[in-house]
This record gives C-alpha cells, structure tokens and sequence, in this order.
C-alpha cells in the first residue's frame, strides 16, 4: 500500500492558506488529518534553466541503461511500483505532498516488468499541474525526490513475511565464548541496498516485492484518499545528505552545501537560543602554536600567573593565548626556535616560587585560522579542530582572569553561598563553547557545580554530624576519609613553629590517633604526634581523633585535624550525592527569563570584548541572543484498546484501558504476592489498603491478575523469591527496606537465579502516599512485564514503515574517580509491529570506552528474536545511539553500524539501516519570545529547530518533545548518521517526536525516543548486575556469572522497565 497522504490540497499543488493566528494547540487540531483546508494559489514554476537541467539529468538516466542496468533500477523503477500491502508498524506522522504523485503514477501504470521501458518513459506525459507540482517539490538538484527512489527501491527486495531457517542458537553464547568465524555468503563488497534488483532473481533471497502477487491496483482509489497537511513556504523534501554506507569503515563524503532542506510541517514560529554571533572577519588567517613547559610541574594554579609573568619579561609586545597547561598560540611565529627563563610567583602567604618556563614550537606550527570561515563545505566530524581549539583557548583568556575554570565553564563564588549538605556548597558559573552554524557563535549558559566548603576540619566533622569529641569510629573515620581524598588542605602550624601555613594534597585519614601515630625524628628519636607537638610548645586540642596523612608513601606528613582547613576553589571529579544532586536541581530549576537574566548577568561580569587578547586575534562577540525559526509539530494520537483515541495536550494525556494486557493460562489470572521485612514503620493495613488498589485498578486496566494474593512478612526476601518460583508465580511485588536488603539483592536473585519477575517499591513510599497516581504508574510497569502493550501511535500519525525494528544503545560510565568498575553496554530493540515491545541485551567493556565492543553479537541476538516473533527479518533497522560526542561519530558508524551490516550479510538479508545519534550533553536552549503559558515559560512540546545554529552540512535538529516539569526545557540534539532510507527531514522529526510518545513507563511525552530511553535502562539494570563486591575477573568471565536467565528473559523480554 502507498503512503497516505491525509489531507487535501488543490490540483496544482498549492499550499493551504495560513490559519489566523490562535492559540498553537488549536492551530495544531486544524492539523488533524482528513481536515479539508481552502486552496490557495499554485506555487511559482521552477525556471526554464532549472527544468533543463533536470531533462539533461533524466536523459543521461536513459542513456546509460545498458551499461548501468543494477543503477538505473535503483533510481528509477521504484517509482512506478506500488507499495505491497502491510499494516503499519510505525508511529507516523501526515506525508509529504510530493507522495501524492508518486501514488498516482503507481496506480495507472502495470506492474513492474519493463525496467527499461519504464525509465525512459517521457517525463511529458504527465499533465502540466502534475510537472509544475514535481518541480516545485523536487527543485533543481534531482528530478525525483529521495523518498520516491529510495522506499520504492527498498520494497523492491521486500516479499513480507518470507519462511527462513529457525535460528538454532542463542546468540548470548557468541558473547560468551569469544568471537566465532561466520560463514557469509560471497557477495560484491557494496551497499546491500544495491544489491536488491539481483537479489529478487532467485527465491532464495527474503524480502521479495508482494505486488508481484497482486496483478492491479486500481487507480480510482487514489482520488478519494486525503492528502496531507502542511505548513506553507516550502514542500517537506531533502535531498541525500548520507550516501548509502557499506560495510566498510569509511563514511560517506560530504555532500554539496546547502543540500539539506529544513523541515516545513508544523506551525512556525520564532524563539531565542542562548547563542552569540562571533564576528571572526579581522580574524587573522593564521596562528603559531607553540608548546609550553613549566618546571616543576606543581602546583598548576600557579602556571596562568608564571606564564603571563614570562611573556611580560621575555617577549614583550607579543600576545599569546595559554591553555593553562601545555599550549599556547601566537599572532606571529617567534624569530628564535626556543624560548626559556626564570619567573618568580608569590603564593598566598608571600612565599616565592621559582618556575622556570620554555616555549618552542610544535611539529605542525601553523594553525588555518581561515578554516572557521570555510567549513560549511566540511562535515560535522571534520570540522577544523586545530582552529577550534585556538579559538576556544583564546576565547577563555576573557574569563580566566576572573574565574576558576572548569572545564568549559567559569566559577565565581556566589555573594550568598547555597549550601548543598555534607560540606558542599554551590558555585554558579558561565559555560562557553563555539559553534559552528551557518556562521560561528558562542554558546553561552549557566553552570552549576558543588565545591566543597572551606572549612576546619573539625568543622567539617561537626557538618558530617561525626563528634569530634569522641575517637573516630569506623563509619565516621570512612565518611571523613571520603570527602577528604585529593582535596588539598591549608595546614596552619601552632604560632610557636614559626612556619607559614602550606598546602597538602590528601591521601588519606589514619586510623590511630595522634596520641598513638608515631614516627622518627631527625635524630632517629621516635615520637607520636602529640608528643611531638607538645614539644615544639604546642598541645593538642583533639588528641584522640586521626590525623591527615599527605606526602610521600616513603616519608609521610602527620597533621593534625584540628589545624587543618581545606583550601577554597577546589573543583572535585568525585561524584555528587544524592542530597547534593536534589538541592542542586531545586536550585537550577528556573524559568526561561530568569535563567536568561542569570547568563546576561554573567556575559556583563566577564565583558569579552574588553579583552585584549580577542582584540588583537580580530574576535568580535554580539551581546545579544540570537533569534531561530521553530516549527511545532503536531503530537501524534494515542491509540488504546478498542481503538479509543487520545489526543495529548502540553506532551501528556490521560491512561485509557490498555492496548493489549498479557495473556495468562491461569484460571483465575496472574498469581502474585507481595512481600516485605518485618518493619514497625510499615502496618499491615497500609499493605492490604496498597494490594487491593492495585488490584482493582489493574481490573480496570484490563490486567487480568488473580483475586487471591499473598502479602507475606519475612525475614529473608532474597530467600523467598525462591520459594515464590516453586509455586509458578507471575509477579511478586517486593517492598524495599529503608535499611538492608538492597534494590540490587533483590533483582539479581530475581533475574539472574530465579528466572522471577518483580516489581519494587520502597518502604517509605508506601508511608507517605498510596494514590492513583502511584498505583498507575506502578500498573505501567506491570503490564509491560506480563507481556502487554500500553498504548499504540494511531494509524492517522504513523510513518508507514514495513516490518521496521527500531534499536536504542547506550554506554553507562563510571565516575572519574571509579575507573577500575566497567562501563555497560546497554541495548534494547523492538520485536512487534507497534514498537511497543522491547528485549534486551547487556554487556561488560572497558571502564571509559565509548564503542561498542559486542555488537554483532548483539544485533545477531536481537534480529534472531524479531524473526521468531515475526516470522520475517525487518526491512528497516532505526537505530537510536545515546551518548556519543561529535569526535566519535565516525566510531559509531565504523564499529557498531559496519556490525550491523555484517550481522545482515551473514543472515542473508538487506534492510535499510538508519543511524540517527542522541545528543543530549550540550548548553543550548530555547527562549521563547512570547508567552507561551507554560509555567517556566518554557517552548511548547514538539518544538523543532533545523537552521542556523545546526552544522550547514549536516542532517541534524533540535528538539524540544517534552514538557519540563521544573526549570528550562533541555532540547536533544539529533544527528543523522547514515540514512539508508533516504528520509526527509519531516519524516525523521516526526518518526523521532512520535517514539517520545512511546515510552511504556509514563503516559507523557519523554525527552528522547523511547529505544534509546528503554537502552539507558537496560544499561542501568546492567550495573546493578555488578553491585556489590569489586570485579576480579576478566570482563567476560564476569559477565558469565551474571547471565540473566535464558527462559525468563524470552517469556518475559520487558521484565527491565
């Protein structure tokens, strides 16, 4: 079946009128599709010269029929072919107009026979309205648009749900014995899509076209379909922005500037983003970088002062911008090959510091300056990063004087200090990166960050509520312990030693105290620290406590807690806590104006452009945010059971009775318990008032769970599990403590034993409310994990996509300070034709590493479960990547897509793959110009950004599909990766807002599609596999002890929501 195209418009190809303007919600219901809208005129022809060119394209086409036959029935049989008929299995939006044609020509022409014939039918056979209406969609660079070429030629290899053979492994054991020698068949090293017209020759190839089973379609069915909605100005077309990849490791080249069109549905509109305009046209066309070293190597705060300090002696009159470590760049190159000399810095108690400080140049000096103004032809993994380096360097030098830096962001210490808990407290700074867009810009935003305070330490023990009155205990001594690692300390010595206090790095706190911590002395005496205080005249306050310990292994510093304070302004890599984090988030948590007058606030302290550096490298910075054309998208309709509607409003809507609940074999439905500790907080009554909640609500849902439950006191909830999977039950409902048996107890026994599944809720929760809130979200989960599917994207929003499997990953790292603890793969994919459904895979890799190692295993595992539940392989493969920055997109695609495709090839099949990654680590925002009536002011969800601030030569968006339940919107960034498919622009933002209305937890729009959100999780349930002791072993023998059980996770796949 051809794409739908939903509402009408006239004949020629003219654009619906402009609704008045309303409210967007309303103008968004006119949206609806089937809704007929007034014409308006035709849209201008193209040029004489412009339709030239296009005949000159298509009779080349013909020309090389002969010699090119496998190209010419890539780029032009599929047009004529009519889709074959298949439920829609993706959540899709209204389609282009330019589809409209394509359905005409494919219902009054034959069936695909003559490929010959069919491409070099005269393009003048069609009727002028029609020509004007291509024209005008296709514009001069191709005569027919990508989606014509492209879907048609993908279902040429289509034949629907053909037979193959049953897999006969599981592909976990791949994974666990190493990697095994595929037999693939011996094919030429090309795309697979080009492979197809070959491949529908034998039968022995899946995916063969099913019109070639339908002798007729008739034509009079296209002139009663509703054709489609959009916005004015422009027709939803784009041209290729990444050729078809092939198995091998390289990407595809660049494409021609201004080859990506913006999208055009939804109503347009206008907003600010936090982004500055940098003018660089007095910007010189080079720099020189140079290499510094400064010896000794510490202490590093003191490099900026002693580097400035070398230039002012040395080389006066030159200006140079310092990294604050190893580089610097010039204006000019320096006559002599090495600089050096001797510079003299002042600490904080007017002590001098020697440094000595060399300069010479690096091997590849020059630095093209004049990149920055030429790289809209680049693409956004060659972007010039030697020049953007410089730029970035340079751009600091303005802030650097007067913040700490960290990172790309600038403290100052707040007027009023927020205290965060636990000797924390909260610095706010101004975050600076530059932007390639259409032109260069400075993205400028607020930072938050905890600093620990500059307090005593016995200070600190009072904040840690520890008793420095008393010894250390255990716990006291370890949390003690924790805060102090690699800070540093102002030691303060007793005004009898005559000494000026000095700065310690922490090593750690000793276990003995001063009274018992000995050491020797010069003349080899051997004294405890109190005695050794007590002798130079000075006695210790809090003899019982431990002492810092610092320096050297071979010759330790002992100093006593009560004369050291931690030094102000250290930035820690350490993880925040919990208490930490939940303060800082209520704290960061401001509207769009405040947040807006917060980062002014900062730009005005810093003032760049007073900056002589920027000055002298020609660096000029608008004051001003800049302003961006949005578009909001329509939100899809949620489907229920039934066929019951939902139309969401502000990104959520109200449950109905479930899509689809699971079945059961059982009588009397699932059986299940709930099961908890022995508590004096928590009452039977509160149990009894929750289960029969949750029951009836469940009913309601059309969960079909028994009547008869067990609530069940025990002292060893790890132990009951097992007794609970004797008895066959489906689901037991487990009660967290406030205190012992952990989250992670309970579903690794669950999950990696018992083959079990549970679902947890803490104690607490359970005493401070049971509403219908609680029990529903809860009732989301549940059904999710008895095998039912909540809710559906209506057929009217779909994307037809056929048997399309949609794949989410991420990489989960441990913090800075926990390097030796893994990183987890995580990896979920859909296996049922509404997306809804997910299994999962996880691994173990290298602490750090970005790529996937496993994923051929992986993606072999995942398409072997959409064969056994489809009985057909996807012809489509969406694969959603989370967590990868600009300089890894070419690991993406040479590591984890060039797997994909292998894993394809050696299961004989070619769908279209589609690498699109989520970008969700960056500082860009929306600021609307309006009121918007949202409660941060926030931009409305489904808000879209395609142009100025996105990388010319690149398929990439913003977007905004959530509302924010406090503080600014964050938008995802999305850059398409490889498109096999040949998506438009439209089509890929409504594909991507669509499966942000797909997440089973919730019944509100989430911030980034739902696989790769069900791909966060799965990595998150990964590391609680690996809780508890550390890992000793190798990687893959640790991931074998921690196999999830093979049979509860094929009954159960979405057992990890």
């Amino acid at each position: 079946m051809g794409r739908k195209n939903k509402n009408k418009k006239s004949e020629a190809g003219g654009q619906p009128e402009q609704q008045p303007k309303e409210n967007p919600q309303k103008q968004l219901e006119s949206q609806q599709p089937g809704t007929s809208q007034p014409k308006q005129s035709a849209p201008p022809q193209e040029s004489g010269q412009k339709k030239n060119k296009q005949r000159h394209r298509e009779g080349k086409s013909s020309q090389q029929q002969g010699a090119q036959q496998k190209e010419s029935l890539k780029q032009e049989e599929p047009q004529h072919q009519p889709r074959p008929q298949q439920p829609p299995t993706r959540p899709q939006e209204q389609r282009p107009q330019q589809q409209q044609t394509q359905q005409q020509e494919q219902q009054s022409r034959p069936q695909q026979q003559q490929p010959q014939r069919q491409q070099a039918r005269p393009q003048q056979q069609r009727s002028q309205p029609q020509q004007a209406r291509q024209q005008h969609q296709r514009g001069p660079q191709q005569q027919q648009s990508r989606p014509q070429q492209e879907r048609s030629q993908y279902q040429k290899g289509q034949q629907g749900p053909q037979q193959h053979k049953t897999p006969q492994q599981h592909e976990r054991s791949q994974y666990q014995q190493g990697p095994q020698q595929q037999k693939t068949p011996q094919q030429p090293n090309q795309p697979h899509h080009q492979q197809r017209p070959q491949q529908q020759k034998t039968s022995q190839q899946p995916n063969q076209p099913q019109h070639q089973q339908r002798p007729q379609q008739r034509p009079q069915q296209q002139q009663t379909q509703p054709q489609y909605q959009q916005s004015p100005q422009q027709t939803p077309t784009r041209q290729s922005s990444v050729s078809h990849s092939s198995s091998s490791t390289s990407l595809s080249s660049a494409p021609s500037q201004n080859s990506i069109s913006p999208g055009t549905l939804g109503i347009k509109g206008e907003a600010e983003a936090n982004y500055l305009t940098m003018d660089l046209s007095k910007m010189p066309n080079k720099a020189y970088h140079y290499d510094v070293t400064i010896t000794p190597d510490r202490p590093k705060k003191f490099f900026r002062n002693a580097f400035t300090q070398f230039m002012n002696t040395y080389l006066p009159g030159h200006f140079a911008g310092f990294d604050g470590v190893k580089s610097c760049y010039l204006l000019e190159m320096l006559p002599k090959p090495v600089y050096e000399g001797d510079v003299s810095i002042a600490d904080s108690a007017s002590r001098q510091i020697q440094f000595k400080v060399s300069i010479k140049p690096t091997d590849n000096i020059e630095v093209d300056l004049g990149s920055l103004r030429t790289y809209r032809n680049d693409r956004i993994y060659d972007k010039p990063m030697r020049a953007l380096q410089c730029l970035e360097v340079i751009l600091a030098n303005a802030c650097q004087q007067k913040g700490l830096r960290v990172g790309r962001s600038f403290f100052t210490r707040p007027k009023q200090t927020l205290d965060l808990e636990g000797g924390y407290e909260l610095y706010t700074g101004l975050y600076q990166a530059a932007i390639l867009g259409d032109v260069p810009y400075l993205n400028v935003d607020i930072s938050n960050k905890s600093f620990p305070m500059a307090l005593n330490l016995i200070e600190l023990l009072n904040v840690l509520r520890i008793d420095p009155g008393r010894s250390l205990e255990p716990r006291g001594l370890q949390s003690l312990s924790a805060h102090l690692r690699a800070l540093k300390v102002i030691y303060s010595p007793p005004p009898s030693f005559g000494a000026a206090p000095r700065s310690y790095k922490v090593n750690e706190v000793s276990r003995e105290s001063a009274s018992s911590l000995s050491f020797k002395i010069d003349t080899g005496e051997k004294l405890t620290v109190q005695s050794y205080f007590a002798s130079r005249g000075y006695k210790l306050k809090y003899p019982h406590l431990g002492c810092v310990v610092a320096g050297s292994s071979v010759k330790p510093n002992y100093l006593p807690i009560e004369l050291c304070s931690i030094e102000p302004g250290q930035a820690i890599k350490k993880k925040d806590g919990k208490a930490q984090v939940q303060k800082m988030i209520k704290f960061a948590a401001t509207s769009t104006d405040e947040r807006k007058r917060k980062i002014m606030e900062k730009l005005q302290y810093f003032l760049h452009n007073n900056d002589i550096l920027l000055q002298k490298f020609g660096i000029r910075i608008d004051n001003q945010f800049i302003k961006v054309p949005t578009r909001l998208l329509r939100a899809p309709s949620i489907e229920y059971r039934l066929g019951k509607l939902v139309d969401p409003r502000n990104g959520s809507w109200r449950n109905l009775e479930y899509l689809q609940t699971g079945v059961t074999l059982k009588k009397t439905g699932h059986k299940w318990a709930v099961i908890h500790n022995p508590s004096r907080f928590l009452r039977h009554g509160t149990l009894l008032d929750f289960s029969n909640m949750l029951f009836n609500e469940a009913k309601r849902m059309g969960i079909n769970l028994d009547s008869e439950r067990e609530i069940q006191e025990t002292r060893d909830i790890v132990k009951t599990l097992e007794e609970y999977k004797r008895k066959d039950y489906d689901l037991v409902i487990v009660v967290i403590p406030n205190f012992g048996t952990s989250y992670a107890d309970i579903k690794q026994k669950a999950e990696l034993v018992c083959g079990l599944l549970t679902q947890c809720i803490k104690e607490q929760t359970l005493n401070r409310r049971v509403d219908n809130q609680l029990i529903g979200n809860l009732l989301l989960k549940i059904n999710s994990k008895l095998n039912g599917s909540n809710h559906k994207i209506s057929a009217k929003s779909h994307i037809v996509l056929d048997h399309a499997m949609f794949m989410g990953a991420d990489v989960t790292h441990p913090s800075p300070d926990q390097r030796n603890i893994p990183s987890v793969v995580g990896v979920a994919a859909s296996h049922d034709l509404n997306g809804a459904s997910y299994n999962m895979q996880y691994r173990l890799q290298e602490s750090a590493k970005e790529e996937i190692d496993d994923m051929q295993s992986i993606s072999r595992h995942h398409l072997r479960v959409y064969f056994q539940k489809n009985n057909c392989y996807p012809n489509n493969i969406i694969y959603y990547r989370d967590g990868v920055s600009d300089g890894q997109f070419k690991k993406v695609n040479n590591f984890e897509v060039s797997a994909i495709r292998a894993v394809c090839k050696e299961l004989r099949i070619s769908p279209k793959i589609t690498c699109i990654i989520v970008v969700k680590r960056h500082h860009t925002r929306f600021f609307p110009t309006k009121p918007t009536g949202d409660k941060w002011n926030n931009v409305l969800p489904g808000t879209v950004v395609d142009q100025k601030i996105v990388h010319p030569n690149e398929t990439q968006f913003f977007m905004v599909s959530h509302q924010s339940i406090q503080g600014t919107a964050k938008p995802t960034r999305y850059n398409v990766l490889v498109d096999d498919a040949k998506f438009t622009m439209d089509e890929l933002q409504m594909m991507t807002n669509n499966l942000c209305y797909m997440f089973p937890r919730c019944n509100r729009a989430v911030s980034y599609p739902a696989p790769a959100y069900l791909a966060h999780l799965v990595a998150a349930r990964g590391r609680v596999y690996i809780d508890g002791p550390p890992l000793r072993r190798a990687l893959r023998d640790e991931y074998n002890k921690r196999l999830i059980n093979e049979s509860f996770m094929q009954n159960t796949p979405m057992f990890f929501v």
